[in-house]
C-alpha cells in the first residue's frame, strides 16, 4: 500500500473516531434524561453503545503514528516541548471555564490539583491520560522494541498483537476485584478512566500494527466475517452493561469501564 494510500485511511479512521466522539456526547446527555419512554432510552443506548470505539481508537492510531516516527530515534526533550506545549495551552483555558461554570467555590489548591490529575471536568481526562502517555513514550517504545525483536514473521506479529489484546481485556475484567484491595484500588480501581494503564494496551497494538501496516489491513479485509462477528458480539455485551441496571434513567450505566478498557471494542 503506497504510503499515501495508508494516511488516506488512518484519516478516513480518525475522521470516523472523531464524529463518533461527538455523537456519543450528544446522545449521552440525553439517554439520561427523565421523562424518556423505554423505547427512546433503547434507542439511543444502542447508538450510544456504536460511538465508544471512539476513544480506544485515537490511543490506537497515537500508537501507529509515534511508533512510525519515533521507534528508531526519539528526541525526547523536543517531542516533549512539541507535544506538551500544543495541548497545555487549550487544556489551561478550557479548565479555567469549566471550573467557572461548573465548580467556581473551589480554592485554588484544589483547582491545582484537578488540574494535575486531570479531574477539572469530565471531558479533561482524556488530556491527562494522553499527557501521560507522551510522557511515558520511551518505555512504550522500549517495549515496542522488545516486541518488534519477537515478531520475526508476520504470523509472530499477529500473536503478540493478540497477546496484547489479552493482556488489555485482562486488566478491564479483573477491574472489579482491585476495588477489594487498599492498594489496588488506590492503584487501579479509583480513577480507573483516567488511568493510563488502562489505555497503554492500544497504543501497543497500533504500534503492532505499523509493523506490518499492509498486512494487517488485508488480513482485516479478508476475515471481515469474524471481524464483524466480534464487533456484534462485544457491542452486544456493552449494550447488555449500559442496560443492565434497567432502561430508564438513572438506572442506565454510561460509564461501564469494560467498554472502554477492552481492546476487542475496537475491532
Amino acid at each position: 500500500m503506497k504510503k499515501s494510500n495508508r494516511m488516506q485511511e488512518i484519516e478516513n479512521v480518525r475522521a470516523l473516531a472523531f464524529m463518533a466522539v461527538i455523537l456519543q456526547h450528544v446522545i449521552g446527555a440525553y439517554v439520561v434524561r427523565e421523562g424518556l419512554v423505554s423505547g427512546e432510552s433503547m434507542v439511543l443506548g444502542l447508538l450510544f453503545g456504536l460511538c465508544k470505539f471512539a476513544v480506544p481508537c485515537f490511543f490506537f492510531l497515537t500508537g501507529l503514528l509515534l511508533t512510525e516516527r519515533y521507534l528508531n530515534e526519539l528526541h525526547y526533550g523536543q517531542f516533549l516541548k512539541k507535544r506538551l506545549l500544543s495541548i497545555v495551552g487549550p487544556y489551561l483555558i478550557f479548565s479555567v471555564v469549566f471550573t467557572v461554570l461548573y465548580t467556581p467555590s473551589i480554592g485554588m489548591i484544589q483547582f491545582g490539583k484537578n488540574l494535575l490529575t486531570g479531574s477539572v471536568h469530565y471531558h479533561t481526562w482524556y488530556v491527562f491520560t494522553l499527557c501521560c502517555m507522551y510522557i511515558g513514550l520511551p518505555i512504550i517504545l522500549w517495549c515496542l522494541r522488545k516486541l518488534k525483536g519477537l515478531c520475526t514473521t508476520k504470523s509472530a506479529t499477529v500473536y503478540c498483537f493478540l497477546g496484547v489484546t489479552l493482556i488489555g481485556c485482562t486488566l478491564a475484567f479483573f477491574l472489579p476485584y482491585f476495588s477489594k484491595n487498599p492498594i489496588t484500588n488506590k492503584l487501579l480501581y479509583v480513577g480507573a478512566t483516567k488511568n493510563p494503564i488502562y489505555y497503554v494496551s492500544y497504543v501497543l497494538m497500533g504500534g503492532l500494527f505499523s509493523f506490518h501496516f499492509e498486512y494487517f489491513y488485508n488480513q482485516l479485509v479478508k476475515h471481515w466475517k469474524v471481524v464483524t462477528f466480534t464487533a456484534l458480539s462485544t457491542y452486544a455485551y456493552s449494550t447488555y452493561l449500559l442496560f443492565s441496571k434497567g432502561f430508564l434513567a438513572p438506572n442506565i450505566n454510561l460509564n461501564y469501564m469494560p467498554t472502554i478498557s477492552m481492546p476487542s471494542v475496537l475491532l
